[in-house]
């Protein structure tokens, strides 16, 4: 029995990438053309170590869907989710519709799409969301590599068989982290 190969791309790190390319004065165009190559290649699975199947892996993306659940919830308790940081490493304002634009189109052109949800009565989910219900109601047997830079992702190496991928490593030898159990 081969246990199967799950990787779980959090799409922000498509849009810091982007951002930074826009930033740096880069065509519209050659992101478009970069992004799609970008997505292929995580997509594909060829930075996985070798011990993996390269060929035969599941791959979903995820990302945000705002305003967030955790806004609302905590609203209605008069706290601010998140309103203690002082600095986020977040892609410019007016970037963010070129940057998801830019993403979507990508994955459009490998067949994919990116898993986001909101509900009216309670808001949108983020991609951490998604990530650790996967995680969680995996089957055991299945590998997840959550590929992503946030490092809250981090949490979920506690459960067998998660890894979690920092996507601003070199992705020809991948930083990957597993927990113990």
């Amino acid at each position: 029995l081969t246990m199967k190969t799950l990787v779980i791309i959090d799409t922000h790190i498509f849009a810091h990438v982007i951002d930074f390319r826009l930033n740096r004065g880069d065509n519209y165009e050659y992101l478009r053309y970069f992004s799609r190559a970008y997505v292929e290649f995580l997509a594909g699975g060829l930075w996985l170590p070798d011990e993996y199947d390269k060929k035969n892996h599941y791959v979903v993306f995820v990302g945000d869907e705002k305003p967030y659940w955790r806004n609302r919830w905590f609203e209605d308790l008069g706290v601010f989710y998140k309103a203690n940081r002082q600095w986020e490493a977040k892609p410019n304002a007016k970037h963010i519709k070129q940057c998801l634009t830019v993403i979507d189109e990508a994955l459009t052109g490998i067949g994919k799409s990116v898993l986001r949800h909101s509900d009216p009565e309670c808001g949108g989910f983020e991609a951490d969301d998604w990530a650790s219900a996967i995680c969680r109601l995996k089957s055991p047997s299945t590998r997840v590599f959550l590929l992503t830079t946030d490092i809250d992702w981090l949490g979920l190496t506690h459960i067998p068989n998660v890894h979690w991928v920092n996507a601003m490593s070199n992705m020809n030898v991948p930083v990957i982290v597993t927990g113990k159990h």
